[in-house]
């Protein structure tokens, strides 16, 4: 079209579409002076062809004429021409994809990105190419391609063209997120992707990682490129996506990450173990972090498994050395100090344990106490916040807590608080108040403790986090009990008369009793004013404090109190039982600061002849009352790695249960089948002598009198009767102090028939069971404690510990038929099994403590080392159980099946200490010469 007439132009427009051929006519008018007649009459025909090509390209055509005079400024004649061009070409696949690229180029002309227009037009072809018919994978494409600037467009660009050989889906995925997360840093998101499909993909979807706090914190740029730069190059060593996915949410939660990150100075592996630990790292101690992050780079250096392990916390030089760095105290590195300390606060057998929730409380005469404390920032500082923890936890035994009584209840605390319309209100209050009153008593008997207190109270009060339902008194009441400042003028009125009530429990010599009465008070002004039953009990426990667990089984313990001390609690206890009509000024005597308190008190004791009828066993049984026996419990012990020359911290978690499998026929007949060999064991088992001395009376002949009895003799003598001549003591050996453990190996390989003419088809695991059956008979004539267990599982977190009979049950049908149930499972790990073993022998406090492993074959499990195929791991680590056996005082002793036995055996066992059967069937007999052999001198 050389000589275009823009009137017939106008009316064939016209025809299609009004609008078209107005634009047109405008549009023509401002390019006449701009394009030859030549371009002018191409730019027309392309505006023609537009409105022709379909019935509603004319969209098409408003898009280029809007376009036109905008591109012929800024590109020039023959850009415009070639752009309606490409248009008209993409218009051949659809009407959107051309719509796509106008106003795509349109929006690259307004931001001045000239130059991204042929990158994309390029790429664009080649999609278009590669599938022809993907209109809408086109469309999308010059929807997002558009919003690049020139760097991130350029890696866009190259990544489409390296994902469009693995077919048209990746390509559209690929793009599909693009324009869901047009904020992502693509320059670097497409680098990602091409690394790993996955990783792109799972950066890609949570763009925050780069597009919030990280790189664009104010200063830190230069930080973001590093982090960018070192993940890509731990991409490229480890392209899998679980350690970015870890990176990912992780980071979201912490404006820090990146700081600890980048403190493993471009190695993947370093920076692998930190973002598994970095919820266990304080990200504000960043200097202390620092060094110990060198320290584990060095260690790698020499022996790169013990570095990464050190720094993933999984060792425990690793632990330790944090610990120390950061000041942080760890409870089982001083168990002895704080047991004397224990010792010299107390003369009561209260035990120190470690408490798996972290909080701080007491039960059954034992102390619980955080595993790690690291409040502060030195280890001194932490060392005094536990003996603080330890000392409050003491103030309850020692100033009375235990010695409340309530009307003659086996269940005090439960019957008291049910006295009040809401218990849980009471309960809370109660915890407050009493929690407070120790504190006090403590300050008034220990002066030194005093400055320690007033420190520690404030900061443990802004460590709390409230829910948002407690009501503002509930807070105020533990605002109190912490010592919180206060102007009385700022104070409502009821502010004040809890102020008040809460004054009596600060004087020297407050009781228990004391807090009762000020509970009822608080109690009334509360409700009073809150209601009965609106009031949010979910009051955050304070750190050194803990948990105050008012239990029935706890054991009352005397500190020596004086009788003046004594007579006062059994006074404050009878205090609070129903009184007599007419006794309620004695009920209060003393105690009560005004008659108030006895009203309280009063209705209280009236309230509760109600409430106490309707407990039912299930309240009673809140305070205290032992529930039915759980059926695992789960601990967690260290496993030696040889090859970082260390202990893998709380690396194995082993349930022990009650053996679930059963048989009751089993026992009896064994004994009929092999009664010939128990007579043998049993005859075995007699001959051992006892070996403690016991001072026998009664004798004619002995070392030394009998004081009574040589008084009588004398007596009967004066008294003209014949006078008893057995009047001697003499020290005899007369017991055994002896536990013994039998650990079976209840592996799968122990279902393996015994290869044996004389074994009558017995599997290994029956022979184990049949040899334990034969010395538990023994036993019980002998007397000695002992106890049967078996040990399987699979894996490091499930290493099964079955109890079939502990020290405390007695030989009766369900031990028996226990012990016939043990059925094969699945791997042996050994090393475990060995330190729980160790555990429960230390707990019976026997003179001899013997462990005897019955198994038929090494160690092993799917993850016992790295190497599966090795068996050096498994053998270490059992050999080391085994040595911490040995420091407990346990003498231990192995017992295999395996015929290549001793190659391992002699590594693993100490000398002598071991036996591998050359003649299965003679196991009953032989373990009995065993078990004489480790359990005399």
């Amino acid at each position: 079209m050389n000589n275009p007439n823009p009137e017939e132009i106008y009316k064939k427009l016209f025809k299609r579409n009004h609008q078209a051929a107005e634009s047109y006519l405008l549009v023509f008018k401002k390019l006449s002076g701009q394009l030859s007649k030549i371009e002018l009459g191409l730019w027309s025909s392309i505006t023609q062809d537009f409105v022709e090509k379909g019935w509603h390209s004319w969209r098409c055509a408003l898009d280029y004429l809007d376009l036109s005079s905008f591109c012929q400024n800024k590109l020039g004649n023959e850009a415009l021409i070639h752009t309606g061009e490409f248009a008209l070409n993409l218009l051949e696949l659809s009407q959107q994809s051309a719509q796509s690229y106008l106003k795509g180029v349109h929006i690259a002309l307004e931001k001045d990105r000239l130059d991204t227009i042929l990158i994309i037009e390029s790429c664009g072809q080649s999609l278009k190419q590669s599938y022809p018919q993907a209109s809408n994978l086109l469309t999308d494409f010059y929807e997002i391609a558009f919003q690049f600037e020139m760097d991130a467009l350029n890696c866009w660009c190259e990544t489409i063209g390296s994902l469009a050989a693995s077919g048209r889906q990746a390509v559209y995925d690929y793009v599909q997120l693009s324009q869901k997360y047009p904020e992502v840093n693509w320059e670097y998101a497409s680098k990602l992707y091409l690394l790993s499909k996955l990783l792109g993909r799972s950066y890609i979807e949570m763009p925050e990682l780069f597009t919030g706090k990280l790189h664009l914190e104010p200063g830190s740029e230069h930080r973001g490129k590093q982090f960018r730069k070192l993940l890509l190059q731990t991409a490229r060593t480890h392209p899998d996506i679980d350690w970015l996915q870890v990176l990912i949410l992780k980071s979201l939660k912490s404006e820090k990450i990146h700081q600890i990150v980048l403190l493993s100075e471009d190695d993947p592996h370093l920076l692998l173990a930190l973002i598994e630990v970095v919820d266990c790292l304080p990200q504000d101690r960043t200097d202390a972090l620092r060094t110990w992050v060198e320290e584990g780079r060095k260690l790698s250096l020499q022996n790169h498994a013990a570095g990464i392990a050190f720094l993933k916390l999984e060792s425990n030089q690793g632990q330790r050395r944090l610990d120390r760095i950061l000041g942080r105290v760890r409870l089982s590195d001083h168990q002895r100090s704080l047991k004397i300390y224990l010792e010299g606060m107390s003369d009561a057998p209260l035990r120190l344990s470690e408490s798996q929730s972290g909080l701080v409380y007491n039960e059954e005469n034992t102390i619980y106490l955080p595993t790690l404390i690291g409040l502060y920032n030195t280890i001194e500082e932490n060392f005094k916040y536990l003996k603080l923890a330890i000392t409050h936890q003491l103030a309850s035994y020692e100033f009375g807590t235990f010695r409340f009584r309530y009307l003659d209840s086996p269940f005090p605390f439960t019957h008291f608080f049910h006295s009040f319309n809401n218990p849980d209100l009471a309960s809370t209050l109660f915890r407050l108040l009493e929690s407070a009153r120790l504190d006090w008593r403590l300050e008034h008997e220990y002066k030194g403790l005093k400055q320690l207190l007033r420190k520690v109270k404030p900061e443990a009060f802004q460590s709390l986090e409230f829910d948002q339902d407690v009501h503002e008194l509930l807070r105020f009441v533990l605002w109190l009990t912490l010592d919180g400042s206060h102007k009385g003028d700022e104070l409502s009125e009821i502010q004040k008369e809890i102020l008040e009530s809460i004054s009596i429990l600060r004087i020297e010599g407050a009781s228990v009793a004391d807090t009762a009465i000020v509970l009822t008070k608080c109690y009334t002004l509360l409700t009073d004013d809150l209601g009965d039953q609106s009031i949010c009990t979910k009051i955050p426990s304070v750190h050194y404090r803990g948990r105050l667990d008012l239990s029935s089984s706890f054991s009352v313990l005397q500190f020596g109190l004086s009788s003046e001390e004594a007579a006062k609690d059994q006074q404050d206890a009878e205090q609070l039982g129903p009184p007599a009509e007419g006794d309620i000024s004695e009920l209060v005597q003393g105690d009560a600061p005004d008659a108030e308190g006895i009203e309280l008190l009063e209705s209280m004791t009236e309230a509760n002849e109600t409430s106490k009828k309707e407990l039912g066993p299930e309240t009673v049984e809140m305070e205290g009352r032992a529930s039915s026996e759980q059926q695992e419990h789960s601990y967690l012990y260290d496993e030696w790695d040889y090859q970082i020359n260390d202990y893998r911290t709380a690396w194995c978690t082993l349930y022990e249960m009650r053996a679930k499998d059963e048989n009751r026929e089993y026992v009896s007949k064994t004994l009929l089948e092999l009664d010939h060999v128990s007579r043998q064991v049993k005859k075995q088992l007699n001959k051992i002598r006892p070996e403690l001395h016991q001072k026998i009376k009664g004798l004619v002949d002995g070392e030394e009198l009998d004081l009574d009895r040589a008084i009588s003799a004398v007596i009967d003598r004066k008294s003209g009767f014949c006078p008893s001549e057995a009047i001697y003591v003499q020290k005899q050996k007369q017991l055994r102090d002896v536990a013994a453990l039998f650990l079976l190996d209840m592996s799968a390989s122990t279902d393996d028939v015994i290869d044996d003419q004389d074994s009558g088809g017995n599997k290994i695991i029956d022979l184990e069971k049949k040899a334990v059956i034969l010395m538990a008979e023994g036993l019980e004539k002998l007397g000695d404690r002992y106890a049967i267990c078996g040990f399987s599982g699979y894996g490091r977190d499930r290493i099964e510990y079955t109890v079939c009979k502990s020290f405390d049950d007695s030989y009766d049908n369900t031990a028996k038929a226990r012990i016939g149930g043990i059925k094969p499972c699945r791997s042996t790990r050994m090393g475990p099994a060995i330190r729980h073993a160790s555990r429960m022998l230390q707990e019976t406090d026997a003179k001899v403590k013997a462990l005897i492993i019955l198994s038929d074959g090494y160690p092993q499990d799917f993850d016992y080392g790295s190497d599966r195929s090795s068996k050096i791991y498994g053998i270490r680590d059992t050999a080391k159980a085994l040595v911490e056996a040995s420091g407990f005082g346990v003498i231990s002793f192995c017992l295999t099946v395996d015929p290549s036995g001793h190659d391992y055996l002699k590594e693993m066992c100490p000398a002598k200490k071991y036996m591998v059967m050359q003649d299965i069937s003679q196991l009953p007999t032989e373990l009995s010469k065993i078990y004489q052999s480790l359990t005399t001198s």
